[in-house]
């Protein structure tokens, strides 16, 4: 007895440390029902049942591939200890299941070998948020100290579900409200994409939205993802315009030093009378050059720091 009651703090610690290593409901369900086998004398494998709204069974996990194969069985009939033990939320156990008076369950169970069951009812202030299947293949397995052990374990186990699916509620409305404000940002780009394509007010594009999506009979935030893809496509395929030549620097520059150069040809020119508008070998220098030398857009005067219109003379 004395280890029998050491399993169980062991369970119960084990449900415990759960809390520090969060995982999904169904990793969760199939722990608690580790623990169950762990903490239950006699037990050969434990199975988990929750209920959702309305009393419906949802999840169902199990330690043992027989014990799903059982319960298959029990949901299949709609028969069984797991059904009695919610409906009057109180244990139901069985140590003979093949002459069982549910007529239905019993006999095909006890033809897979299994013939003892202790279920349990999940309860947290008075909900009953699930069921515990204990099974064993040997007949009477569950002695009046292993049904004790077995409610005693129910207590925290029915904690940790409640906990375990709090979380994953949610973490599905966490889900589901990260898609809906994704799918706000897709129709919204969709609606300006109708908006420009068509000149719509905005309520008119949401009606045309609307329209192509009852058309299609697909939801509306595909039917605007989808809009928004074809359009990226679209601009994809649009030919780009070429943009304009433009002098490169390094033909700039040279155009500059061929500029500097007739320049200075000029200005030499100019001290000496030779070019048309020097008045005398006196005169400006830089005017002369101005005058007679064509020069590049951007080139400043090699005497001086004006810019020159071009002319050849």
């Amino acid at each position: 007895m004395a280890q029998d009651e050491d399993d169980l703090s062991a369970a119960v610690r084990g449900l415990s440390m759960m809390l520090t290593r969060p995982g999904n409901l169904e990793e969760t369900l199939t722990h608690v029902a580790e623990f169950a086998v762990q903490a239950i004398p006699g037990a050969d494998g434990a199975g988990l049942t929750l209920l959702a709204e309305g009393q419906r069974r949802q999840t169902i996990v199990a330690s043992e591939e027989f014990v799903r194969e059982v319960d298959d069985i029990q949901y299949g009939v709609a028969e069984g200890p797991c059904i009695t033990a919610v409906d009057r939320r109180m244990t139901v156990t069985s140590g003979s299941l093949g002459g069982d008076v549910q007529p239905r369950f019993g006999p095909r169970v006890g033809r897979l070998g299994v013939h003892s069951v202790l279920s349990l009812p999940l309860l947290v202030a008075a909900r009953v948020v699930g069921a515990m299947n204990v099974y064993a293949h040997s007949r009477d397995a569950f002695s009046v100290e292993a049904i004790r052990l077995g409610e005693l374990f129910a207590v925290p186990a029915a904690v940790s579900v409640l906990n375990a699916q709090l979380i994953a509620d949610s973490q599905r409305l966490v889900g589901q409200l990260s898609e809906a404000l994704t799918s706000r940002s897709t129709i919204d780009q969709a609606l300006g994409l109708l908006m420009a394509m068509y000149g719509d007010t905005a309520e008119d594009a949401f009606v045309r939205l609307t329209t192509i999506s009852q058309h299609r009979n697909r939801k509306l935030r595909i039917v605007a993802q989808e809009l928004l893809e074809d359009g990226v496509r679209r601009a994809r395929a649009r030919p780009r315009p070429t943009p304009p030549k433009s002098h490169t620097a390094e033909s700039h520059t040279a155009e500059c030093h061929a500029t500097t150069r007739a320049g200075r040809v000029a200005a030499r020119g100019c001290r000496g009378g030779l070019l048309p508008g020097c008045r005398s070998g006196r005169a400006n220098p830089g005017a002369r050059v101005r005058a007679a030398a064509g020069s590049v857009r951007g080139c400043r005067d090699p005497t001086g720091p004006d810019r020159w219109p071009a002319q050849d003379q």
